[in-house]
Protein backbone atom coordinates (compact mmCIF):
# COMPACT_ATOMS: atom_id res chain seq x y z
CA UNK A 1 0.00 0.00 0.00
CA UNK A 2 1.04 3.87 -0.95
CA UNK A 3 -0.12 6.63 1.16
CA UNK A 4 -2.16 8.42 -0.77
CA UNK A 5 -2.19 11.27 1.46
CA UNK A 6 -0.83 12.42 4.81
CA UNK A 7 -3.12 15.42 6.66
CA UNK A 8 -1.37 16.29 9.97
CA UNK A 9 -1.64 13.03 12.25
CA UNK A 10 -3.42 11.00 9.22
CA UNK A 11 -2.10 8.90 6.51
CA UNK A 12 -4.50 7.46 4.17
CA UNK A 13 -4.18 4.73 1.86
CA UNK A 14 -6.01 2.61 -0.61
CA UNK A 15 -6.44 -0.87 0.40
CA UNK A 16 -8.01 -4.37 -1.35
CA UNK A 17 -9.74 -6.78 0.11
CA UNK A 18 -8.19 -10.09 0.05
CA UNK A 19 -11.10 -12.24 -1.18
CA UNK A 20 -13.15 -9.52 -2.88
CA UNK A 21 -10.47 -7.72 -4.63
CA UNK A 22 -12.74 -4.16 -3.70
CA UNK A 23 -11.05 -0.97 -2.88
CA UNK A 24 -11.48 0.02 0.30
CA UNK A 25 -9.97 3.90 1.81
CA UNK A 26 -7.83 3.19 5.19
CA UNK A 27 -7.16 5.81 7.39
CA UNK A 28 -4.23 5.74 9.94
CA UNK A 29 -4.46 8.32 12.68
CA UNK A 30 -1.50 8.35 14.82
CA UNK A 31 -2.79 8.66 18.32
CA UNK A 32 0.91 8.83 19.95
CA UNK A 33 0.60 12.61 18.95
CA UNK A 34 -2.52 13.56 20.64
CA UNK A 35 -1.49 15.35 23.91
CA UNK A 36 -4.53 16.14 25.13
CA UNK A 37 -6.81 13.85 26.74
CA UNK A 38 -10.15 15.95 25.65
CA UNK A 39 -8.71 15.70 21.53
CA UNK A 40 -8.36 12.11 21.79
CA UNK A 41 -11.67 10.98 23.42
CA UNK A 42 -13.17 13.30 20.52
CA UNK A 43 -11.51 11.21 18.20
CA UNK A 44 -13.02 8.04 19.53
CA UNK A 45 -16.55 9.59 19.94
CA UNK A 46 -16.37 10.92 16.73
CA UNK A 47 -15.58 7.02 15.36
CA UNK A 48 -18.50 5.91 17.24
CA UNK A 49 -21.13 7.81 15.53
CA UNK A 50 -19.33 6.70 12.29
CA UNK A 51 -19.41 3.57 13.33
CA UNK A 52 -23.41 3.61 13.75
CA UNK A 53 -24.22 6.34 10.43
CA UNK A 54 -26.23 4.54 7.99
CA UNK A 55 -27.24 6.94 4.60
CA UNK A 56 -26.55 6.87 0.62
CA UNK A 57 -25.00 10.00 1.12
CA UNK A 58 -22.55 9.24 3.88
CA UNK A 59 -19.25 6.72 3.70
CA UNK A 60 -19.57 4.27 5.48
CA UNK A 61 -16.47 3.21 8.33
CA UNK A 62 -16.93 -0.64 8.51
CA UNK A 63 -14.14 -1.18 10.81
CA UNK A 64 -11.91 0.58 13.81
CA UNK A 65 -8.22 -1.50 14.56
CA UNK A 66 -6.84 -0.11 17.87
CA UNK A 67 -2.87 -0.16 18.39
CA UNK A 68 -0.90 1.39 20.96
CA UNK A 69 0.69 4.42 18.40
CA UNK A 70 -2.65 4.75 15.76
CA UNK A 71 -6.75 3.86 15.22
CA UNK A 72 -7.47 2.56 11.63
CA UNK A 73 -10.38 3.30 10.04
CA UNK A 74 -11.37 1.45 7.24
CA UNK A 75 -14.20 2.74 4.70
CA UNK A 76 -16.11 2.35 1.52
CA UNK A 77 -13.83 3.59 -1.08
CA UNK A 78 -15.32 5.83 -3.30
CA UNK A 79 -13.39 6.98 -7.03
CA UNK A 80 -14.64 10.04 -7.42
CA UNK A 81 -17.67 9.59 -9.54
CA UNK A 82 -21.20 10.82 -9.02
CA UNK A 83 -23.09 9.58 -6.22
CA UNK A 84 -26.21 9.22 -7.73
Amino acid sequence: MEVTQNISLVDIYIAQHNVTKLPYLLKKVNTKEISDKTKYQSLINEIAILKILSHPSIVECHKMLKTSNNIYLVYDYCDGSPLS
